[in-house]
């Protein structure tokens, strides 16, 4: 049995990674990651993946999708971004008959994942309870039946109401802060402090204005010259996103 499990599919904007098996360079957008018993990261190949980890048994957590959905759309059709989908899709799913295989996306799994694991820095990204459902996911138990009806009916009712803890929101909070951080890292000391700015606002609120897109898109035009694929970000992605009336992030129960 391999040491290494299937962690996530992520993104890399520059330089070049190596496959943990065959050592060959990884220059790929979108990457796979693995970790072993110790929690240790590595990047792999898909060919790779497939002989050494053999088909997921559950679907990949998919980051770098998450960083698709703040670009604007006319850049995705005209092509400026770059950012297309690549092998890293098929890791595992081929089959003998040559089909793909379906597996079924755990959305409440994912939902803990993404709050507890992949928002570091956001002000109450996942609250003891949360915490302590996401705990559960890697006990010998599972999720309790009652902590996947409490995670389920706060999906349900924050899509209902798209308030800021929905599912797409907290998709496009990691989408926003990925570029963000690739803006920050493009760009020298001296001249990061609104990047920082625009981080620390979108980690306190979970959102944007569309003034504050704009202005990190005038950015993005200096970032192009060291990250060719750095894309426009749509202005509007957060249009309509509701703070609950329970209040903001760090006072609230979700």
């Amino acid at each position: 049995m391999s040491l290494w499990t299937y962690a996530r599919i992520d993104r890399i904007e520059s330089g070049e990674v190596h496959c943990i098996f065959c050592k060959r360079a990884l220059r790929s957008g979108r990457l796979i990651v693995i970790h072993d018993e110790a929690g240790v990261e590595a990047y792999v190949g898909p060919a790779c993946a497939k002989k050494h980890l053999g088909a997921p048994t559950e679907p990949i957590l998919d980051l770098s999708k998450m960083a698709v959905l703040l670009v604007l759309k006319e850049a995705k059709e005209a092509g400026e971004s770059h950012i297309a989908l690549d092998s890293a899709d098929d890791v595992g799913h081929a089959q003998p008959n040559g089909h793909r295989q379906l597996i079924e996306v755990d959305e409440v799994a994912s939902y803990l994942r993404l709050r507890a694991e992949h928002m570091p820095g956001f002000s109450g990204n996942a609250t003891q309870r949360l915490r302590e459902f996401h705990e559960q996911l890697f006990s010998d138990g599972g999720l309790t039946d009652s902590a996947r009806l409490y995670v389920e009916r706060l999906l349900a009712k924050s899509k209902a109401a798209n308030t800021i803890y929905s599912a797409r929101n907290v998709e496009r909070c990691i989408g926003a802060a990925y570029w963000l951080k690739v803006a920050i890292e493009h760009t020298k000391p001296e001249r990061r402090e609104f990047l920082g700015k625009m981080l620390r606002s979108l980690r306190e609120h979970w959102r944007l204005t569309s003034k504050q897109v704009e202005g990190i898109n005038k950015w993005g035009a200096g970032v192009r010259k060291t990250v060719l694929d750095f894309p426009v970000l749509d202005a509007s992605a957060f249009d309509g996103v509701k703070v609950p009336r329970f209040g903001a992030p760090q006072n609230n129960g979700n």
